[in-house]
């Protein structure tokens, strides 16, 4: 970011340089070359938010760090080693529940088992997520979506001239009503019909403006969240970086159940959105 202004002189003729607000100063965005992508220097400030202490017996920080919570009060999942037969087992248990007895269930989970489960989890999303991609892609190379791009158009022009002929009509049943043209029975039947008709016509213009924007949706920006897990498909361990990358938030519940919240949900819902609509305009087209 380039900043300047920072300092002003109160007139002319004094020399002096005294410092301005800092809500007057001239900030520009994106002025010169990074030193980092901006991708690293997000996932960079998400390790930086996470919990990063490491337990005085091990070298390396938990991959899951800073995400695991208690499915059932909020409160953070904590680490617990538990010795027995000369060796030494480690545990997830409910920090609420270490706290306050009352306050939640005594659930816990092995390390292990968590490690285990939070990998398959994750492996099983990413191919939901090149699943997701490959269709998309089987979409953008039809032939014929700029054909349905246009017929959504012209679905659209139609309904508005619909809408507007329906709501000019309306406007004058009143004057018709007045004039003794027609009955205030008949009035209040005719009223009832042009809401129907105006209320239906605004139902389809929303439908096929969203399936529009669905279908011209930026491709490419859809397809750089992909990416980031796309380069883990092949994912065997889990590791720290990939794990800040992919996962927002582990939830643990009583019976070793767990939820995972993943990075990107909104980007991929609105693909499975994307995909849907097109899948199903697809299908009534070709009724």
């Amino acid at each position: 970011m380039l900043t300047q202004g920072k300092q002003t002189t109160p007139n002319y003729k004094v020399k002096t340089r005294v410092m301005k607000p800092e809500d007057e100063w001239v900030k520009v965005e994106n002025t010169h070359e990074p030193i980092v992508s901006r991708k690293d220097f997000n996932l960079v400030q998400e390790l930086l938010k996470q919990d990063t202490r490491i337990s005085p017996d091990k070298e390396a920080l938990f991959p899951l760090a800073g995400m695991l919570y208690c499915g059932d009060c909020m409160e953070p999942m904590v680490r617990k080693t538990v010795p027995a037969g000369g060796k030494k087992y480690v545990y997830y248990v409910c920090s609420g529940n270490k706290k306050d007895k009352t306050s939640c269930s005594p659930h816990r989970i092995s390390e292990a088992d968590l490690t285990d489960s939070v990998l398959y989890l994750l492996q099983t999303h990413i191919e939901s997520v090149l699943t997701l991609e490959e269709a998309m892609q089987v979409i953008e190379k039809a032939p014929k979506l700029k054909a349905d791009v246009a017929k959504f158009d012209e679905r659209i022009v139609r309904k508005r001239a619909e809408l507007e002929k329906a709501e000019k009509r309306k406007l004058n049943l009143y004057e018709d009503l007045k004039d003794g043209i027609i009955s205030k029975k008949e009035y209040l039947q005719l009223k009832a019909e042009y809401d129907r008709r105006i209320s239906e016509a605004e139902t389809a213009i929303g439908s096929y403006e969203k399936e529009m924007k669905l279908i011209l949706e930026n491709k490419s920006s859809m397809h750089e969240w992909i990416n980031e897990f796309k380069r883990h498909e092949n994912i065997q361990s889990l590791e720290r970086s990939a794990a800040v990358v992919m996962i927002k938030r582990v939830m643990v519940y009583s019976a070793d159940r767990i939820e995972i919240t993943y990075n990107f949900e909104d980007e991929f819902a609105r693909c499975s959105e994307y995909v849907a609509a097109y899948g199903e305009y697809s299908r009534k087209e070709a009724v």
